[in-house]
């Protein structure tokens, strides 16, 4: 190795962590990635993690909605969409339910448990997907 490469080794490390530290901030933001996902870096910051998250799914049609419930074989897809709900993710749980209850159109919710300063709990929409047509 040479001696550039030895002065670079003990670099990578903190180069690698600072990276994934971005990284996991920058979709914390953008894609509302919870905090104690991705590296973990906000964790202790925050209650935003999926035990304060909801996921409600509604079978949609002419007449209305019906809300739906969760089989538990569908749990470890939940949690991912809990953790990181993107558009893709909530479209493929969606497509999922449809499949299962035979629905044309099943749309599937992900909601943030908020509370304010006087500790009044209140929930946020963070994303939405629908399936079908």
């Amino acid at each position: 190795m040479s001696s550039r490469g030895r002065r670079a080794l003990p670099w990578i490390a903190p180069v690698l962590l600072a990276l994934l530290a971005a990284l996991q901030i920058l979709l914390v933001h953008s894609a509302n990635l919870s905090p104690w996902k991705g590296g973990g870096y906000g964790m202790f910051s925050t209650n935003d993690h999926s035990g304060f998250r909801t996921l409600r799914a509604f079978w949609v049609d002419a007449s209305g909605e019906k809300r739906l419930s969760i089989p538990p074989e569908l749990r470890p897809e939940v949690l991912r969409a809990l953790d990181l709900p993107t558009h893709a993710r909530l479209g493929h749980l969606a497509a999922s339910l449809a499949r299962q209850n035979r629905a044309s159109r099943v749309r599937a919710e992900v909601w943030r448990l908020e509370f304010d300063a006087d500790l009044r709990p209140s929930l946020r929409p963070l994303s939405s997907a629908e399936s079908g047509p």
